[in-house]
């Protein structure tokens, strides 16, 4: 969804070579999870999150002060 913008300001390589895939994700990726949805065996599915990135997600890491925030402010209470 965002290749125009990649292509305008640049850095897809870049983006394509982070994810697991080695590549950007296509319309028909997306395209694939809607027909799964919408059929009989995408059925019982509801109210979930489907993430369909290519597993872009599994390789970020998470910072080490996440939630810090959080203690501080349950602290001051």
């Amino acid at each position: 969804m965002a290749n125009g913008l990649l292509a305008q300001n640049g850095g897809a390589q870049e983006f394509a070579k982070a994810n697991p895939n080695g590549r950007l994700g296509r319309p028909e990726d997306i395209a694939g999870v809607v027909v799964y949805l919408a059929s009989r065996a995408g059925s019982h599915v509801n109210g979930a999150n489907i993430v369909v990135d290519g597993g872009e997600w599994l390789s970020r890491k998470v910072p080490r002060d996440v939630g810090k925030d959080e203690e501080k402010a349950k602290a001051k209470l």
